[in-house]
């Protein structure tokens, strides 16, 4: 009987979320077409150079590989690929429901077994890859193994934690990630009752950000060369959101 469950859980929300028009595109962490061929043979594909891990038996707190593998296996981005490819078999769906369920099972109660669990890069990504999964139950109905309230439950963790976390924020492409992430939320679920919310913080950041970091002092002396490509893809991407909901400008 509560507003968040008239909002996003009650039959009649459920039916309105799911509708296949209202499909949002959703920043993109995925691992290529690896990703895709691992998990038809239940691995985890998560970085080229380490080791796959076998669905069932991943092992969460591993850091032989180093922080960016971890951040990488942490944020699904293992199975991004595969969600937004064509529907998928129901074995399939059920590798990735299996590969989801067991990190909330090891990671939901707080830091979980590895830092990287809960580092804001990750959790970027996570929810992108969540919201990925809601895209393809609102192309395909279901995600065999995977409830809906389950997912909503997931993304609505992943986004508390950016939306209020102290600290969790900084300026950067890194703030421009998190502030699209939090947008792609809103506007994929405006069911939300803090959904306009996501919005204006993400509308104030970003124009902050781009007083402050789109100068020479900014952004722009970051060490990659390639950066520059990278900033003008968050930008295509903040207008794709921008140009689907007239609340985000």
């Amino acid at each position: 009987g509560s507003a968040f469950y008239d909002a996003v859980l009650s039959p009649e929300a459920r039916a309105a979320i799911l509708q296949p028009s209202r499909v949002t595109p959703a920043p993109s962490f995925a691992s290529g077409s690896a990703g895709l061929a691992s998990l038809r043979e239940g691995r985890v594909h998560v970085k080229s150079s380490a080791p796959e891990q076998e669905i069932g038996a991943v092992d969460w707190g591993t850091t032989s590989e180093g922080p960016y593998y971890s951040t990488q296996l942490h944020g699904f981005v293992g199975i991004g690929t595969a969600l937004s490819a064509s529907q998928l078999t129901d074995e399939m769906e059920r590798k990735v429901a299996a590969f989801i369920k067991d990190w909330a099972v090891c990671n939901i109660p707080r830091p979980g077994l590895n830092d990287r669990a809960w580092y804001e890069g990750t959790v970027i990504k996570r929810l992108s890859n969540l919201l990925v999964a809601l895209n393809y139950m609102k192309r395909h109905g279901s995600i065999a193994g995977l409830s809906y309230d389950e997912l909503i439950y997931l993304i609505v963790e992943q986004k508390n934690y950016l939306s209020e976390t102290e600290g969790v924020y900084t300026f950067g492409n890194h703030g421009i990630r998190q502030d699209m992430a939090l947008a792609a939320t809103a506007i994929a679920l405006p069911e939300l009752p803090d959904s306009d919310d996501l919005i204006q913080l993400a509308e104030r950041r970003l124009g902050e950000a781009s007083e402050e970091l789109f100068t020479r002092e900014g952004i722009w002396v970051e060490h990659a060369p390639g950066y520059v490509n990278y900033a003008l893809r968050l930008m295509l991407d903040i207008k794709n959101l921008a140009d689907l909901d007239p609340r985000f400008n």
